[in-house]
């Protein structure tokens, strides 16, 4: 007996194999960070939490497990000070850069003697990246800790409704604020990582308006973000968001299982989506 999850041959899980992943999420994951990746998943979002706490259901967890660990020793060997950048070198969206961001985060928030804080980029009130770093400095300052900030979408700066003039002005008011907070933490002997979660477009974008600027003060990618995919990799991810929705169907609240459907729904679609990288060797290669 099988669990077809979709209508493509090769995509079918034995039931077997598909209660042994459960069982394993079952007992590795406590209920708390099981809802938690559902949450995150159903939303579309990155999952907030430490890499060891929702390891069953990463793929390719070893390899991320690596970027982490190789990007804290670069910053012990820079002496948490600088600004980093979480990028990719592929040109589409969606290839993993906020959640290395936020696994890194959650390990460097739950270390000893550090203040952390992640947020993502408004570009209607940068003022709120001025304001959050201010506070993050204050209190690094008064507990002698190391400061460590976070900030996501920093593509923003370069929406295709703005016109090159705005990208210009958005980019450089940018830079300012940056630069000046990690000048600040420098004269002011606080040791402030400074963390930009970066597409390939934006990245250049910043290269070329303000090389000489924030660019030179950018150490090289402290992670990359560009994990290519298997079709067993993409197998196995389907299995596990299988699993995680027979998870969901077992809960006893009532407010969980009227999100089963969803949960169906996001498998649909992710095979949906997937359907042709499995199929297409050229497509696959090129993510």
């Amino acid at each position: 007996m099988s669990h077809n999850i979709s209508h493509l041959p090769g995509l079918q899980i034995t039931s077997s194999d598909l209660e042994r992943i459960k069982e394993d999420i079952h007992r590795k994951m406590v209920r708390e960070n099981i809802l938690r990746v559902f949450n995150s998943w159903i939303n579309g979002r990155a999952v907030n939490a430490k890499l060891s706490d929702v390891k069953p259901v990463i793929i390719r967890s070893k390899e991320i497990e690596e970027k982490i660990q190789t990007a804290i020793k670069h910053l012990q060997e820079r002496l948490w000070e600088g600004i980093f950048t979480i990028r990719t070198r592929r040109l589409k969206y969606g290839t993993g850069k906020t959640q290395l961001a936020r696994f890194l985060y959650w390990e460097l928030n739950t270390k000893n003697n550090f203040i952390t804080d992640y947020f993502s980029l408004n570009i209607n009130n940068l003022a709120e990246v001025n304001k959050r770093i201010s506070e993050i400095l204050t209190k690094a300052k008064d507990r002698n800790a190391y400061a460590a900030v976070f900030i996501d979408e920093v593509d923003l700066l370069i929406n295709p409704s703005f016109s090159e003039e705005e990208q210009r002005k958005y980019i450089e008011q940018f830079a300012n604020i940056v630069i000046t907070y990690s000048e600040y933490a420098f004269n002011e002997n606080i040791p402030l990582s400074i963390f930009l979660v970066l597409s390939h477009k934006a990245d250049q974008k910043i290269n070329e308006v303000s090389r000489d600027r924030l660019g030179r003060r950018i150490t090289n990618t402290l992670i990359e973000a560009d994990i290519f995919l298997s079709r067993k990799d993409l197998l196995e991810l389907a299995a596990k968001i299988a699993a995680l929705h027979l998870l969901i169907m077992e809960e006893k609240s009532e407010k969980l299982r009227k999100h089963r459907s969803e949960t169906l729904f996001l498998l649909r679609g992710f095979v949906s989506d997937i359907s042709q990288w499995l199929w297409d060797d050229a497509t696959l290669r090129g993510m």
